[in-house]
């Protein structure tokens, strides 16, 4: 559910600012979003009265930009872009026409429709806005009125989201997110700023990678709100294309899971044999794919890419994958696995490098070919980093480069 910090806004007041933004004129803007030259100036001083930032210099020649402005209004743009999308979704355009279903959405529709969504039910969604139901249930009938079509079933229990509700949610999730990221953009060209990062954190991320670079950005930017979340990647990607997360951070996929996403590497490391201190194996020169083979193990839970990674190893050196297997994706508990039997486990040696030089757990040295994996961050395609986002990025390549 989306439950923003910022005041309601007025999306017609949204979408005239942007219009004289982009054509630079506040008659044509008029034209374009269908209000008065009044009304255009009136919602745009609404809107800067509710930001608390200037956003237009008025003067006989019109409306020019303040830098401030721009920043704002180019997220802003590209927040109804994302919107805009939802037109696809619904389909049913006219021949040579565009539809513009979404320019007649309200604030109030989009609130209560992502609410019941999420929710899965009417009753439950009016608690959490604060609003009566039936209040409730006339934004959905007018949103499926605009949308020109059912986008839930009802049932005993509730209302059940369909297929179309549940892309057009998507587009409306991470509309959202992109308004609010706006609002933090306005100013935070200082560590005072307030900003909000959230990071979904996969198996190879949590342990170095993530809390390192959180804590130097924390150091920067003192105000900045981090969230970071963990669990399986099917729900970290939901999350992500809902506009719940801000990037996932951890080992990349191959193929790519979805069509509107981008994964962008930062570096790429081999897996290492990681026994406790007193295993049978330490101190062995002869170890070979066999013996491995032998072993019994603590091996990352399938689909994910280490145990493919685990899996090929096995393959390649014409062996079946070994069979007497623990599935754990937490270094926490494969760490205790490892500590309490003579199990052997599959990670990267820089993940148990404090393990190691404690003498409490020890890499066999093997070398294991065609045990590299990529690591990297996935965002959606388009994202729009705001200045603290940016920064994050910056510190996750730092960390992989000279920790």
């Amino acid at each position: 559910m989306y439950n923003s910090p910022y005041p309601n806004f007025n999306l017609r007041h949204l979408a005239a600012a942007v219009a004289v933004y982009e054509l630079g004129s506040l008659s044509r803007a008029a034209e374009s979003v269908f209000l008065t030259q009044s009304a255009v100036t009136q919602g745009i001083a609404k809107l800067e009265q509710q930001l608390g930032y200037q956003l237009f210099v008025r003067s006989a020649h019109g409306a020019a930009c303040t830098a401030v402005g721009q920043q704002f209004l180019a997220r802003v743009a590209q927040a109804f872009h994302g919107l805009a999308l939802t037109d696809g979704v619904l389909g049913g355009a006219r021949a040579g026409q565009r539809p513009v279903r979404y320019k007649q959405f309200t604030w109030s529709h989009l609130k209560a429709f992502k609410s019941v969504v999420d929710c899965g039910s009417s009753l439950r969604a009016a608690a959490q806005l604060n609003l009566s139901q039936p209040t409730v249930h006339k934004s959905i009938r007018d949103f499926e009125v605009i949308c020109g079509t059912d986008l839930f079933h009802r049932t005993a229990v509730g209302l059940e989201a369909n297929f179309t509700a549940r892309q057009i949610a998507q587009h409306v999730g991470v509309f959202f997110r992109d308004l609010e990221r706006s609002v933090e953009s306005l100013g935070q060209d200082n560590s005072e700023s307030r900003a909000t990062l959230m990071v979904g954190s996969l198996p190879r991320a949590r342990s170095d990678l993530i809390p390192n670079a959180v804590i130097r950005l924390l150091s920067e930017y003192q105000n900045t709100k981090v969230r970071i979340v963990d669990g399986p990647y099917d729900e970290q990607l939901d999350s992500l294309l809902h506009g719940r997360l801000d990037l996932i951070v951890g080992a990349l996929r191959d193929p790519l899971p979805a069509t509107n996403i981008e994964q962008v590497p930062i570096f790429t490391e081999d897996l290492s044999v990681v026994v406790k201190a007193s295993h049978a194996l330490v101190g062995r020169r002869d170890i070979d794919q066999q013996l491995l083979h032998d072993l019994s193990w603590v091996a990352p839970r399938e689909p994910t890419p280490a145990r493919e990674v685990f899996d090929r190893f096995f393959r390649e050196a014409k062996l079946p994958p070994p069979s007497d297997i623990i599935e754990c994706s937490s270094l926490v508990a494969t760490r205790g696995l490892l500590l309490a039997s003579d199990r052997a486990a599959l990670l990267p040696a820089r993940q148990v490098a404090f393990d190691v030089s404690s003498g409490v757990l020890t890499v066999l040295p093997v070398t294991l070919p065609g045990t590299e994996r990529t690591i990297g961050y996935t965002k959606l395609q388009n994202w729009f980093p705001t200045v603290v986002q940016a920064r994050f990025i910056e510190l996750l390549e730092h960390e992989a480069r000279y920790s």
